[in-house]
């Protein structure tokens, strides 16, 4: 090697990896046109990978709007996404998502689905409610009981057989 051969090495761009012939074929399988799926490819059936941008600037807002997004139940984009970038910001924006491992031998199928998010809202509301009036009223019982929870005697019935 000559060095100018080196120099042109560090020099040259490094090609984005390629995803293995498995996921690939999986992905493919998935989203083909027989999935009722929309979807956009520019190189004849593959998928092409959408990378992560930037993480949020505010998460609390990012999370807002991809509630509202959720909420609207607006037609989502499909894609294929690389275990590195599998970030809730990114792949939350897909209505289906193939999402590979880190090995990239195996993935995983995103789906938004409209009815489990909201059977797990109103499950976390009532959870948040009962926490609201409930909590001061558990947390004085636990720091009544603090003491005798934590004692040497309570240890030793508890552990005394192990």
């Amino acid at each position: 090697m000559t060095v100018s051969d080196a120099s042109e090495r560090r020099t040259s761009k490094p090609t984005p990896a390629a995803p293995t012939a498995h996921a690939t074929i999986c992905a493919r399988r998935i989203l083909s046109p027989s999935s009722n799926a929309p979807r956009k490819s520019t190189n004849r059936g593959w998928i092409d990978p959408t990378n992560a941008a930037n993480p949020p600037g505010n998460e609390r807002l990012t999370w807002l709007k991809r509630a509202v997004w959720l909420a609207a139940d607006r037609p989502g984009r499909v894609g294929f996404v690389p275990a590195g970038d599998a970030h809730w910001w990114h792949v939350s924006t897909f209505s289906r998502a193939v999402v590979t491992d880190m090995g990239e031998a195996g993935f995983r199928l995103r789906q938004r689905d409209r009815a489990k998010a909201k059977e797990l809202a109103r499950r976390g509301a009532r959870a948040l409610a009962r926490l609201r009036s409930e909590g001061p009223a558990v947390a004085a019982r636990f720091r009544a009981e603090h003491g005798r929870l934590t004692s040497r005697e309570n240890w030793a019935r508890l552990y005394e057989d192990a």
